[in-house]
């Protein structure tokens, strides 16, 4: 079932009934994201928006100018201030069936730039994935790039609204715009089956984003922007929010990953076919349009329809076939066999994350700790901010499972890290620049040290996942006593301690140790601060709740306020 709507937004939607006759679609559709901004509060967070006030620029609202109700949103650049100002919101991924978009525009001057776009998981550039709309000025015209070219849609009027319609079909690649300028008929813009921005059939979208210029930082536009609205034509099942923001808590997401964890060690499956090294672009090239209906083919390995590939591609169906088969044999616990069929897929497949952390998971079901610690630690940047790899970080510490987990136990790594010179311990998240005149002798150090670390953090993820939380919390607050000196490192292991403290139900312990490594390390504390506002959301304090969540998504105030601040 879609989500039911409730009265305050029919009666909006209503009043926009132009916008939503384009978006019915002749039958039952689900609105993904809807901003008429007149709400009492607004709420930025990982699941509706995020405010970039930088620099000298602003995001704000703005009461004197308006397309409906009592406010709009300002987004107001400042020329070689160095940065720009943004609007990015957030809805759930769709790569088929029709998008529908609406918003309404006002320009104070069409010859400074500004950029409107809808884009997909591979962010704010021109490829598949990418950037599948594009809005922007110049020389004060509307430009809409479409095929990788920007052309002309029309002249701007100052102070005029135009009412900006989007219908995105995103299996064929191409949109219809409709662009209607206040007081006038017919409409301004009318154009049909438009190839998208960078002309890529199936290329998903999952956010948009309003800002000034992008890189010449010349830029002293104004403008705004009303009553957005992103729907797609058919009825789909979205979850609730649970709280401002977002639809999941910290501490949800985790029993999730707890119940995950109680099956044997497996090779979780692949997203896409970036996972195995692919790029969206070279699917494209080899395979054209049916790129990623035979990359499914290739996943389920059915011969018949792998008959006839180009070579490369091909290449890429034998190295997933040994992947597959390696994950058999893991399974059947034979990681002899497994770590060979890995290895062979390795080779057509070279730099695909999901083979080398299943080869990982290999060598740990072998129980080649050593080799374990060391590949975590170099494999840990490529999956930054992908939640797989906690969980096959989970498990292995699972399979380890060593009964024997004590003091003494961490006492000898971090008697390791001791006796390894301080200039050594280098790793993935130390703050440190790496030397680049480093002997072979200390490249060795550290490596060995950061083998050592991740086999801690091995060790600390075992004991929570097993709830042994306050031995969690004391093996943290070890390590990070050890760290003393090396607040990058301090701070992550406070944060470990701040988690084994939040599950355990020590929400005011929690607190106060999330807060000491926001302090210790600001410019990384985006998960500390989220945990912090769950924790207050938990607690039943809004005011603290909104006040970290808006330290990392920004927040929507009169613009009158912002020029206070």
């Amino acid at each position: 079932m879609a989500r039911r709507l409730p009265l305050y937004a029919l009666i909006w939607l209503a009043w926009l009934l132009p916008a939503v006759a384009l978006c019915a679609d002749d039958g039952p559709w689900t609105l993904l994201a809807g901003y008429s901004f007149d709400d009492d509060r607004i709420d930025s967070g990982p699941d509706t928006f995020r405010i970039f006030n930088n620099a000298k620029g602003t995001v704000g609202l703005c009461s004197d100018i308006r397309y409906s109700g009592y406010y709009a949103v300002e987004i107001r650049d400042v020329a070689r201030d160095s940065d720009f100002p943004e609007l990015q919101g957030y809805f759930q991924m769709m790569d088929s069936g029709t998008l529908h978009a609406h918003f309404a525009l006002l320009v104070a001057d069409p010859y400074q730039e500004l950029n409107i776009a809808l884009a997909g998981p591979a962010g704010f550039r021109l490829g598949r994935d990418g950037i599948a709309f594009w809005l922007s000025t110049r020389d004060g015209r509307l430009v809409h790039t479409s095929d990788s070219i920007p052309k002309p849609l029309l002249t701007l009027t100052p102070y005029a609204w135009y009412r900006v319609d989007l219908q995105y079909d995103i299996d064929r690649g191409s949109y219809d715009l409709r662009i209607l300028e206040e007081g006038q008929e017919p409409p301004r813009v009318d154009l049909r089956d438009q190839p998208n921005a960078a002309s890529q059939v199936g290329s998903a979208v999952d956010k948009f984003s309003f800002v000034g210029d992008l890189g010449k930082d010349v830029s002293s536009a104004a403008y705004y922007v009303d009553d957005i609205i992103i729907g797609v034509g058919k009825e789909m099942a979205l979850a609730p929010f649970v709280a401002p923001g977002r639809r999941k808590l910290f501490i949800d997401r985790w029993w999730e990953y707890q119940t995950l964890l109680q099956s044997e060690l497996r090779c979780l499956p692949a997203q896409g076919p970036e996972d195995f090294g692919i790029s969206g672009t070279e699917l494209w090239r080899v395979l054209g349009d049916q790129g990623r209906t035979a990359f499914r083919r290739m996943l389920e390995q059915d011969d018949r329809d792998l008959l006839g590939l180009p070579p490369l591609a091909a290449g890429w169906a034998r190295g997933i076939g040994d992947w597959k088969k390696g994950c058999e044999l893991l399974q059947r616990k034979q990681p002899r066999a497994a770590m060979a069929a890995f290895e062979e897929a390795a080779v057509p497949l070279f730099g695909s994350k999901v083979v080398d952390l299943s080869l990982t998971m290999a060598l740990a079901q072998a129980g080649r700790w050593g080799e374990v610690g060391e590949r975590l630690a170099a494999e840990s940047p490529e999956w930054e901010g992908d939640a797989r790899f906690d969980l096959i970080v989970g498990r292995i510490a699972v399979a380890r499972g060593d009964p024997a987990l004590s003091q003494p136990h961490w006492r000898g790594y971090l008697d390791a890290l001791q006796s390894v010179e301080q200039g050594a311990i280098e790793n993935p998240y130390d703050g440190r620049p790496q030397q680049n005149d480093a002997t072979p002798e200390l490249l060795a150090k550290r490596a060995s040290t950061a083998a050592q670390q991740s086999v801690l953090e091995q060790n600390l993820f075992l004991l929570l996942w097993e709830q042994r939380y306050g031995e969690a919390a004391d093996l943290a607050r070890e390590v990070a006593d050890h760290f003393s000196a090396r607040p990058r490192l301090l701070a992550r292991w406070l944060e470990h301690q701040g988690d084994a403290t939040f599950l355990d139900g020590d929400y005011g312990t929690a607190i106060a140790v999330y807060k000491r490594s926001v302090q210790l390390w600001p410019a990384e504390c985006s998960s500390a601060l989220a945990k912090l506002s769950d924790l207050y959301f938990l607690l039943g304090d809004m005011a603290r709740e909104r006040q970290y969540r808006e330290r990392i998504y920004g927040a929507l105030r009169p613009v009158e306020q912002l020029s206070q601040d």
